[in-house]
């Protein structure tokens, strides 16, 4: 933890479709083990980190985040799963 905010191990960010502004991003993290997910605390984290209009509006958590054999990112394959769990916490 970091200034009461969770340290994440991996953190990538997706777009998502928005009506206002055609896309809005998700921050999707991968905590350590045993650190409590509080979507607040990490855009605490985002907040003392990156511009205000940076800091992303939904955050998300997973285990594990998709990546290639070799390690490289696959940040596509988060957006659909991005759409599912905010359409379902929405609901």
């Amino acid at each position: 933890m970091v200034g009461g905010a969770p340290c994440p191990v991996e953190v990538m960010v997706a777009g998502v479709p928005d009506e206002r502004s055609g896309e809005e991003l998700v921050a999707w993290l991968r905590l350590r083990p045993r650190v409590v997910r509080e979507a607040d605390a990490a855009r605490e984290l985002f907040r003392s980190r990156v511009a205000r209009f940076e800091i992303p509006r939904s955050v998300l958590f997973a285990d594990a985040l998709p990546m290639t054999v070799t390690g490289k990112p696959q940040k596509f394959k988060l957006r659909e799963p991005s759409i599912t769990r905010l359409a379902a916490a929405s609901a």
